[in-house]
């Protein structure tokens, strides 16, 4: 080969280049059936798990946050001091009457017009009409004095309403609503995450689910998917999440925790049984009722929304470090948890007192239910004020913040163990 004319071949010959097919230029793209098939059978697995492990604590938290706790000692003060004043009224009548004669109480008592005491019973009355301060008639009490409840836990203890169930019901009683809670948030998470993918391609913005909405090109827009998506779940999903309410509070035996006898012999045979999941979908609408579409909007949407606020208000004005991202992550969190509690209560209240075709037994008294603003006073005020006030109305916190430290330990042990396996 001539060094100054390469391309010109001596002897003619011919020097053959390798061919390069296209097909090794391209990517091979190979869908695996059984991985897909094994990774989603392992995300269930253990999404399950993780509810049937969560469930006694969510349940007791539900318990805790229905209930309504009425003071025992004006109670029993006001049983005693009325039955004294009557004591008192009949001796006083019977000294009056016992120095006149026959003829002359009959005369008396023909002349004398019968008093409202003795034609209608107060006691009676307040049993059947129960008023409430605004003017409503409080149904509530009325379907709760015809029946007495299986559990009497003590306030705002979760480890009580967890024994007082285990002594009542058993195993079953602590995992009541354990198939309706895996399916509401298996649902719910997936729904929500496709909702978001959906709105983020057509606003043509990141997923704030992938990437948060304070690093997000329009980050109000990531906050309005995110609100949006969560609201929008939440009121589709929302008959499980009341029958799930339901099932809770229902006894296993409604006919052993009623001890009117009328009352257990109207009770029909399928009542006796425990409240299943497909009985208590049939008696519910297809739809969100409307009185619970405020309550469940502002419980799905408010808390996250506020938590994604949060930090893009600190980066605009103060920056971005990472001492101060660790402040904002606590901060935020914490917020959260502090509004997303009272209006879980407020829903879990309005999902008891929803009226429909089910039995009206109850293992715990049920509480008012008055609107956000007037559950949130009757909480604070009306219900035992004085001693606990703020207590009740962070009720079952104490889950919540278990649920949150274990997280943490997870998430800290698991990136240990991954630093440890690259090294």
């Amino acid at each position: 080969m001539n060094p100054y004319r390469p391309y010109v071949l001596a002897n003619n010959l011919e020097v053959s280049s390798p061919t390069v097919t296209q097909s090794e230029f391209e990517p091979e793209l190979q869908i695996n059936g059984n991985e897909i098939f094994n990774a989603l059978k392992s995300a269930v697995v253990t999404k399950y798990l993780t509810t049937f492990l969560i469930h006694p604590l969510e349940a007791a938290k539900t318990i805790c946050q229905v209930e309504a706790y009425v003071p025992k000692d004006k109670s029993s003060h006001s049983k005693s001091t009325r039955t004294r004043e009557e004591e008192s009224e009949h001796t006083n009548h019977h000294d009056q009457f016992s120095d006149v004669s026959d003829d002359e109480q009959e005369i008396n008592a023909y002349f004398e017009s019968p008093s409202l005491d003795t034609i209608v019973n107060k006691e009676d009355l307040k049993e059947q009409i129960c008023v409430e301060p605004s003017g409503y008639v409080n149904t509530s009490a009325n379907t709760n004095t015809l029946h007495s409840f299986t559990i009497s836990p003590s306030r705002y203890s979760i480890k009580s309403i967890i024994s007082s169930l285990w002594e009542k019901e058993g195993a079953k009683g602590l995992w009541k609503g354990h198939t309706v809670t895996f399916l509401y948030n298996l649902l719910n998470s997936g729904f929500q995450t496709w909702l978001s993918a959906t709105l983020s391609g057509f606003l043509s913005i990141p997923d704030p689910n992938i990437i948060p909405p304070v690093d997000s090109v329009r980050p109000l827009s990531s906050v309005f998917v995110k609100s949006f998506s969560s609201a929008i779940s939440a009121l589709v999903l929302s008959p499980l999440d009341i029958a799930r309410t339901k099932i809770i509070l229902f006894p296993i035996i409604s006919s052993s925790s009623s001890s009117d006898p009328a009352s257990a012999d109207s009770l029909n045979s399928s009542e006796k049984k425990s409240l299943s999941t497909r009985r208590c979908l049939k008696s519910l609408p297809p739809y969100c009722p409307s009185f619970l579409i405020f309550p469940t909007v502002c419980y799905a949407s408010l808390p996250s929304a506020i938590s994604s606020l949060l930090p893009i208000a600190f980066r605009n004005f103060l920056g971005s470090s990472s001492l101060m991202d660790s402040f904002v992550g606590f901060t935020t969190s914490s917020l959260q948890f502090a509004l997303q509690i009272p209006l879980e209560t407020c829903l879990r209240r309005a999902q008891a007192q929803y009226q429909c075709d089910l039995p009206p037994q109850t293992i715990v008294p049920l509480g008012r239910y008055t609107g956000i603003t007037g559950t949130v006073w009757c909480l604070l005020c009306e219900e035992d004020p004085g001693r606990f006030g703020i207590e009740g109305l962070y009720r079952g916190w104490r889950v919540g913040v278990w649920g949150v430290t274990s997280a943490l330990a997870l998430n800290f042990l698991s990136s240990n163990l991954r630093e440890e396996v690259e090294f």
